[in-house]
């Protein structure tokens, strides 16, 4: 009987091919990616130098000396997301490149496994400067899923996101109504004890945006969805969104609501159903 022929490895992205190539001469470090077991994937080994990640990382930090090179990652992250992790560990005089929102969101979950604070901290500033561009119900702002997400992994790791009635008024210049507020903990951030962004669309654009994504899509934003969703249906019971800026961001998330319920909804077997 033949042998079977050894497993090789799916072909890598680009950016993490090129990665690898870059930086497998000068390492002493490695971590595994790939689920430990796989039956269909070996584990890519993802070269590094310990003392960069060490600086950043406490799990990394407080490995005895002794430890093996190979450190397997386990926790379910892509591949291409942690060298995005492994290159933000490298020293760069000029600081973190710009992420988008959605590598804010897997860079800071990656972060947070490794034991990163200050990682974080580097990418929740970064998130907050990408918000402070809706400010004032800036209405060529897009809400994405991409975003919500980074935003609800952030809340998730302990940073404050806190929802404003669309009637109050921001108690600083009287006027520039609802939106949310970020709250910091002591060291006070540059921001003071919190930061206003007075943008209702914040809430009015999410039912829309989640339940236009598919079942697996909005797996990463399920956590979050029942709170947010019933904060706008709630508010706009109360006629708080009456605005007329906000009427065609209503419409379309009340329908895409009604159109999930109807979707969703399932006739009593005794039932006739008149649409057929």
């Amino acid at each position: 009987m033949a042998e079977p022929a050894p497993k090789k490895h799916k072909a890598l992205d680009a950016s993490v091919q090129a990665y690898i190539d870059t930086n497998e001469g000068t390492a002493n470090f490695w971590l595994l990616a790939g689920a430990t077991g796989s039956d269909d994937l070996q584990q890519i080994k993802l070269p590094t130098c310990r003392a960069f990640v060490a600086f950043h990382s406490k799990l990394i930090r407080d490995l005895p000396d002794e430890e093996d090179p190979e450190f397997p990652v386990l926790c379910d992250h892509d591949t291409s997301t942690l060298v995005l992790f492994l290159q933000a560990c490298q020293p760069n005089f000029c600081g973190l490149p710009e992420y988008s929102a959605g590598d804010i969101g897997k860079l800071s979950k990656i972060a947070h496994y490794f034991d990163a604070p200050t990682l974080v901290d580097c990418l929740f500033d970064q998130l907050i400067k990408l918000l402070q561009k809706s400010d004032n119900n800036n209405t060529a702002f897009t809400w994405t899923s991409e975003l919500y997400e980074a935003v609800f992994v952030m809340k998730d790791l302990g940073k404050k996101f806190v929802l404003l009635d669309p009637s109050d008024l921001d108690p600083r210049d009287g006027r520039s109504p609802g939106g949310f507020e970020i709250q910091f903990a002591p060291p006070h951030h540059e921001h003071g004890a919190a930061l206003r962004i007075h943008n209702n669309f914040f809430v009015i654009q999410f039912p829309r945006v989640f339940l236009e994504l598919d079942e697996a899509a909005r797996s990463t934003l399920k956590k979050h969805s029942r709170s947010l969703i019933s904060f706008f249906i709630t508010k706009y019971r109360e006629g708080k969104y009456a605005n007329g800026a906000y009427s065609k961001a209503v419409k379309d998330s009340m329908l895409s609501c009604l159109s999930f319920v109807l979707a969703e909804a399932t006739l009593p077997p005794d039932v006739e159903d008149l649409t057929s």
